[in-house]
């Protein structure tokens, strides 16, 4: 986010997180702190040569950013845009990449429950709310995806 709000000319913006809160198995408990899982993820995936993540760039390539502590550095690096986050409680979808993920890389975490992955979002959420331009929407159930929905918004 913050190397798109820092490409762009705006005098009011939003970043708007759909389903995604960067829960990873390997992590602290829920914490911004180091996931050697979701660091390889991005470095694997060619995510550190994007220029995505260029503030960021040693954290990077050396596997210790996580999705939430990029999120953390925009907050703080834009305190004017607003920022939002929207998960269900026990989203299917990020429980199934989180489960897969562990399987994969041999990591404790393949049968994550819902409330284990609720207390894993209120853990990264807790740090979020420290930054006054962030607000979360958490919903009962198991969704993935909001915003492509009607379920969000009508148009009239």
């Amino acid at each position: 986010a913050a190397e798109l709000l820092g490409f762009f000319r705006f005098s009011r913006a939003a970043v708007v997180a759909d389903s995604y809160i960067g829960v990873f198995p390997g992590g602290a408990g829920g914490t911004l702190t180091h996931s050697s899982a979701e660091g390889g993820v991005l470095r694997d995936f060619g995510s550190c040569s994007t220029g995505l993540f260029s503030r960021l760039g040693s954290e990077c390539e050396e596997q210790r950013l996580t999705v939430p502590r990029a999120l953390e550095a925009a907050m703080a690096g834009f305190p004017s845009v607003a920022f939002a986050s929207i998960n269900s409680k026990a989203d299917k979808g990020q429980i199934a990449a989180y489960r897969a993920i562990a399987t994969e890389m041999l990591l404790p975490g393949s049968s994550l429950t819902g409330e284990d992955f609720f207390a894993m979002v209120n853990g990264v959420l807790r740090q979020h709310n420290r930054h006054e331009n962030f607000v979360s929407y958490l919903v009962d159930g198991d969704r993935h995806g909001f915003l492509p929905y009607s379920v969000v918004y009508s148009v009239g």
